[in-house]
């Protein structure tokens, strides 16, 4: 529940109705890989977290099958940097968006989890709107910068929003099937 309340923001607009369930049993992989601690008091700062890395909430529309532009993340324990690099694409052929998008944008959210605490920082950032049908991207960079030396695990969630533009104005599309967000990485910690 920490987990998934935490990266909330991220994770509302494009997560399917069976979300927590495989939330909840991919956490169970979690807790059931802590092979230190007695059966009942297992948890998650002894388990593998990284387990948890390529999740997707949305099976409805998986940031791989959305997001074809390949990318790369970081995580940098020592300076608190965490980023995702997207290199410059074509949306044309690299994005395979809904019926009624004009524009999209990317999203990094980036949380750092203290589980026996349950204290979280979360930070976001995003990308500008851009058209689905528009020319070759500059490289995008999404970074965000985490306290220093932290040991918490640290989880990325990658996301991608499809809106429709009318008037000037953006408006989110009522079905957000092809709204996308995974956990692009995981760092257990220290």
């Amino acid at each position: 529940k920490l987990l998934r309340t935490t990266l909330l923001e991220s994770i509302i607009g494009s997560r399917d109705r069976k979300m927590n369930t495989r939330l909840q049993k991919a956490m169970m992989g979690v807790l059931k890989a802590d092979t230190t601690s007695t059966r009942g008091k297992r948890n998650v700062i002894d388990g593998e977290t990284e387990l948890l890395q390529d999740f997707e909430f949305n099976l409805n529309g998986l940031l791989s099958t959305t997001l074809l532009a390949k990318y790369q993340s970081t995580v940098d324990r020592v300076t608190g940097d965490c980023s995702v690099i997207v290199p410059s694409y074509d949306p044309n052929r690299m994005i395979t968006y809904a019926a009624g998008a004009t524009h999209y944008r990317l999203g990094l959210t980036v949380a750092s989890i203290d589980f026996e605490n349950k204290e979280t920082e979360v930070l976001s950032t995003m990308s500008a709107y851009l058209p689905v049908n528009g020319p070759l991207t500059t490289q995008l960079d999404l970074s965000v910068t985490l306290q220093p030396g932290i040991a918490q695990p640290i989880f990325m969630a990658l996301t991608i929003e499809f809106v429709q533009e009318a008037n000037g104005q953006k408006y989110a599309l009522k079905s957000g099937e092809f709204n996308a967000c995974r956990l692009v990485k995981v760092d257990g910690g220290v």
